[in-house]
């Protein structure tokens, strides 16, 4: 899975870097052309059209990279991956305006931006997993990766200092704009599929099925499904 996913992103024209204590972070280095649109916004503009990716020219071996990716190891690479495939392109820390936070969620632009971190926190937690008969120590990891993922977040919607807060409000907007996340992780889960089979050919792995609601309550039962 390492070597198609690192590979897909080569192709993209980007430098991929493993290594203990990276920042897990993506860095433009030169200017990069976007291959669909960005998936945030109007939630009618969430959808996964056949045509939507439109395949740059793959980047050659002696190119100079035009980003450069930081992580330290395979779930921080895909969760990277998702990402870039959300927003359409790879630039820095994926387009995000880290000017807006704290982020609204009252608003579409607000919530598009949390459906995008939990979309990347599933679907990169899908990939790690078995796709069928996923094992208890499985899900063990998975857990475990869904919530280092997730643990930074209420730094970007203004509750650093009550994260019980932010917690508490998750699963009332995941219920209450159900169709938007599952827009968005849908979206998700087609993209990076189209990009890893662009860059490693038709034989890469296929992720379970996991959602959000799958792995939100294994992380101690906060929050039921509607």
């Amino acid at each position: 899975m390492f070597a198609v996913c690192a590979k897909t992103l080569r192709r993209l024209g980007a430098e991929v870097r493993i290594h203990a204590g990276a920042e897990n972070s993506v860095r433009a280095l030169a200017p990069t052309d976007p291959f669909a649109d960005p998936v945030r916004g109007d939630p009618a503009g969430w959808t996964t059209p056949a045509a939507w990716f439109r395949p740059p020219e793959p980047a050659l071996a002696g190119d100079p990279p035009r980003v450069r990716i930081e992580v330290e190891g395979l779930p921080n690479l895909l969760h990277e991956l998702v990402h870039a495939a959300l927003a359409g392109r790879l630039a820095d820390d994926h387009g995000f305006d880290y000017g807006a936070i704290p982020y609204d969620t009252d608003t579409i632009d607000g919530r598009a931006v949390l459906w995008d971190e939990l979309s990347a926190a599933v679907i990169s937690c899908a990939y790690l997993m078995p796709e069928r008969e996923p094992t208890a120590d499985a899900w063990t990891r998975a857990s475990a990766w869904f919530d280092e993922q997730l643990g930074i977040q209420p730094v970007f919607y203004g509750l650093e200092h009550e994260p019980a807060r932010f917690w508490d409000r998750v699963p009332t907007l995941a219920r209450t704009h159900a169709s938007e996340l599952a827009a968005m992780t849908a979206c998700g889960y087609a993209r990076v599929d189209a990009l890893l089979r662009w860059g490693g050919g038709e034989s890469c792995p296929r992720p379970a099925a996991l959602d959000f609601w799958q792995l939100w309550q294994r992380r101690g039962g906060q929050g039921e499904r509607a």
